[in-house]
Formats: C-alpha cells, sequence, structure tokens
C-alpha cells in the first residue's frame, strides 16, 4: 500500500468539515499571505526608483488647480487616474509608497464585493481561502506589476483606479440583491454615487471599458429577471456616463487616437491585429484561464453546474475580461501590456468564483492542490525579483550620488551607470525603464528636467528587445 502523496496529505491537513480547526487554518493561510504580500508591496514600492512619466510629473509644478486642470484636459488628458497620479506626484513619491500598500488591499476587498455580492465574512472560513489564493493571483497572475503596482503612475493610472471602478460597480451589483437594504439616508448616497460614478467612468480608456462592459452586464441581467431598478442604481449610471462621455470628448484622447489608431474603415488591418491584441491579453491572464478550466473540469467531473450561479458569474467576468483585447483590436489599437491589467484582474476574479463552487460542492482538495502550485510559482518568480529590487536600488543609489557631485561640480551633461535590472525574459517580475546613451531619447530629456541638467545619458546602451520596446 503506497503512502498518499503531498497532496493528498494537504487535503488531509485541511480536512473540510467546516469546524473551528479549519477557520483557524484558513486564517492563518490568509493572514501569512497577507502581511507577506503587503510588505512585499511596501518594500518593493519603497526600492523602486523614479522612472518614465514620473519625471514628467515631479518636474513640473502647476501654477494653480485651475491651470493644472487646462493642461491635463487640453494636452494630457483629463482622466481621473492621470489626474491623481500627477497630484501624487507632485506631493512626492513618499506618500505613495505610504498609500500603495492599502490601495492594493482595498482592490483585493473591492474585486471580492465584486466577484461575490458582498464583503468578505469573517466568520466563513471558506472566505479567508477564497482571499488567501486571490493575493497569489493578484501578486503574480495579472499584466506587469512593474507597470500597475510599483511604478507611481502607472500604479494609480491602473490599480488604484481599478479599485474605484471594482468597488463602484459591487455597489451596483449589491443594489440589484433582494435582500439589499436602503440607506439611511438615500439623497446623501444617491449623491455619492453620482460623484463616484463619474470618476468611475472617467477613469482612463481601459478601466473606462470594463466599466462600461460590467455596467451593461448589470443592467442586462436585472432587465430579464425583470428586477426594478432602485433610484440609486439610476444616479449610479448616470455618473457613470457622465464620466464616459467627458473621458470620449477630451481633446487629448482624441489626438492620441488620431496619432496611433487604425481608421475605422480598415477593417482588414484590425483583423491582422486581433492576434497580437489576444497575445498580449493571454500573456497576462494566463494563469487565471489555466485556474477556471482546471476548476471547471473538477467541478464537472463531480457534479453539473445546474443551478450554480457561480457559472453564470464567471462567464460575465471572463467575457468582459476578454472583451478588453477584443475592444483594442476593433479600435484598431495596440495598447502596452499594462492596459490589460483590469482584464486579467476580472479574470483572477472568475477564477476565484469557480474555486467557491468547487469548495462548497466538493471540498478543498482541488483548491489547495491549485494554490500549492500557484504558491511554488510565485517563490519562482519572487524570489529572483528579490535580488533584482535590491540591485535597482544600489544603481539608484551610485547615481544619485555620482549626479550629487555632478552638481557639485558644475557638470552639465553627465554620463552614469545603466541600471544593471533591464528587460530580460517574458517572466521578468520586475526591471527599470531606464534612461539611454542618447541624451535626446525622450526619456533622457525629461530626466534631465527634472534632475536639474541640460542633457544625461548612460555609458551604454540599455535597450530592450525591439518587440517588446515600449510594451
Amino acid at each position: 500500500m503506497t503512502s498518499p502523496n503531498f497532496f493528498s496529505r494537504l487535503a488531509t491537513v485541511f480536512e473540510w468539515h467546516g469546524g473551528k480547526g479549519t477557520e483557524k487554518c484558513y486564517r492563518r493561510i490568509f493572514f501569512f499571505l497577507l502581511v507577506l504580500w503587503l510588505g512585499f508591496l511596501a518594500v518593493g514600492g519603497i526600492l523602486y526608483p523614479v522612472s518614465g512619466d514620473d519625471f514628467v510629473f515631479l518636474g513640473e509644478k502647476p501654477v494653480s488647480l485651475l491651470a493644472f486642470w487646462k493642461q491635463e484636459y487640453f494636452r494630457l488628458s483629463m482622466r481621473t487616474g492621470n489626474f491623481a497620479a500627477h497630484l501624487f506626484a507632485y506631493s512626492g513619491k513618499w506618500l505613495f509608497d505610504l498609500l500603495n500598500p492599502l490601495v492594493q488591499g482595498a482592490l483585493l476587498l473591492g474585486g471580492f464585493r465584486l466577484a461575490f455580492g458582498r464583503w468578505p465574512d469573517r466568520r466563513c472560513a471558506t472566505d479567508y481561502l477564497l482571499l488567501a489564493l486571490l493575493i497569489l493571483l493578484l501578486w503574480v497572475g495579472v499584466a506587469r506589476p512593474r507597470d500597475t503596482i510599483f511604478w507611481t503612475t502607472g500604479s494609480i493610472v491602473y490599480s488604484w483606479a481599478l479599485a474605484l471602478v471594482l468597488f463602484f460597480f459591487g455597489c451596483c451589483r449589491n443594489m440589484l440583491q433582494e435582500n439589499a437594504s436602503s440607506p439611511r439616508f438615500p439623497w446623501l448616497a444617491a449623491g455619492g454615487m453620482l460623484v463616484i460614478g463619474i470618476l468611475a467612468g472617467g477613469c482612463n480608456e481601459s478601466n473606462s471599458l470594463i466599466g462600461s462592459m460590467l455596467f451593461g452586464s448589470v443592467f442586462s441581467l436585472a432587465w430579464l429577471r425583470k428586477h426594478r431598478l432602485p433610484f440609486l442604481f439610476w444616479f449610479a449610471g448616470a455618473g457613470f456616463l457622465a464620466g464616459v462621455v467627458f473621458l470620449l470628448t477630451e481633446p487629448g484622447l482624441h489626438a492620441r487616437a488620431a496619432s496611433g489608431a487604425l481608421p475605422f474603415w480598415a477593417i482588414g488591418a484590425k483583423l491582422r491585429l486581433l492576434p497580437q491584441a489576444m497575445a498580449f491579453y493571454l500573456y497576462s491572464s494566463w494563469i487565471s484561464w489555466v485556474l477556471v478550466a482546471f476548476f471547471a473540469a473538477a467541478r464537472w467531473r463531480n457534479g453539473k453546474f445546474k443551478g450554480d450561479p457561480a457559472l453564470r458569474d464567471c462567464a460575465i467576468l471572463l467575457a468582459v475580461s476578454l472583451g478588453t483585447a477584443l475592444v483594442f483590436a476593433a479600435a484598431g489599437t495596440l495598447p502596452a501590456v499594462r492596459a490589460y491589467y483590469s482584464g486579467s484582474v476580472l479574470a483572477a476574479l472568475a477564477a476565484v468564483r469557480l474555486a467557491d463552487s468547487q469548495l462548497r460542492a466538493n471540498g478543498p482538495r482541488v483548491v489547495l492542490t491549485a494554490m500549492s502550485l500557484l504558491a511554488v510559482y510565485a517563490a519562482v518568480i519572487l524570489i529572483p525579483a528579490s535580488g533584482d529590487f535590491l540591485k535597482i536600488h544600489r544603481d539608484e543609489a551610485v547615481r544619485q550620488e555620482l549626479l550629487t557631485e555632478f552638481r557639485r561640480v558644475g557638470e552639465r551633461h553627465p554620463v552614469v551607470p545603466p541600471h544593471r535590472v533591464g528587460r530580460r525574459s517574458l517572466l521578468q517580475y520586475i526591471w527599470v525603464e531606464d534612461i539611454t546613451d542618447d541624451p535626446e531619447f525622450w526619456l533622457n530629456t525629461l530626466a534631465a528636467k527634472y534632475y536639474g541638467f541640460e542633457t544625461i545619458r548612460t555609458s551604454e546602451t540599455n535597450a530592450a528587445p525591439r518587440f517588446w520596446q515600449g510594451r
């Protein structure tokens, strides 16, 4: 008689009996991963240097709030995420480093609320396990953590804005539940949902696109069920629509679209663009799709989905997630991989929603097996990333010492060594978008203005592979 394998033993340790022992084990898993995740975010954010568009926002100071608003609307585009990113850049990177782990935690809770229509229940053992799975997916299963979590501008534009969108539509979903309670101050709540809706609708192209598809899904479900929509829902919808209209009428957005998007009638070119858009999307969310297939196969083997609302929720989340790539291709544009961040997060929520169905129907063995494999993959990715963070921090410290010396001697055209952590592979977790040996390169000119020099360049070429340049 052979001894049970590792995963069987693991499932035996966390025996599914719903008692206090189970809850204690799941709570330990959750809090261990939560502390590890938030600590990694905090330390990584502090170690990661100023880069990319940060040089623009840190190098410019607004004359007045009105002048700043005009600049955003007419030149850079007045998107909620960009506006907030610029304001935080003016305050200094320390404020971002302080708040980023808290906002990422809010993203975790907002995603759970959207997927399940409720907040996590501290008395429910399964919620702790599902949150732990979602933490792993948000850690290593989303698009470009470098651009969307650790980079100051990218984090605020993409993940912070998505946290707002998830919270907003979680509230909208909650309004349509039969047991939803009425607010104590209805008109105050209506005004709040109107304002939040405007901010969520005008986030940026990718998050506003996700929000539009989510709003259409929620509205369609309510219409099919002949559910009477509460007046709060109409206020929320009006606010979101106003935000989308404001985003679509921005001169800056039209200028960007005219310079990079294919014309409306170029159907053939857009079809040729679709495989690349799908490649970027799958590169961002393949882990979540593998988990969805894994949980669906296990659930189907042990019992059909008939009457299970988790299948409906999972299908909606996956359809909206996949819709990002399709809409980008239909619009004739191929944005950077980080633009698929919101779609990759929705795919992660779909996997967690299906994991809940598997837990309740067949116990924790399949989910714990998936989490164990995902934890091993996370270790393989994050252990080298920790070393990369330290290299980046040391290189930046050396560069700052050199720049200080150049200022002391009056040098106006400094030459500095490049960062050693550049783009090496598709699975690389963190790297730096560094200046180059060309002083006229756009990033070099912005860095020179930020540091107070006429020009700045590196001593050797530090370029990414051609296919991924700027992605």
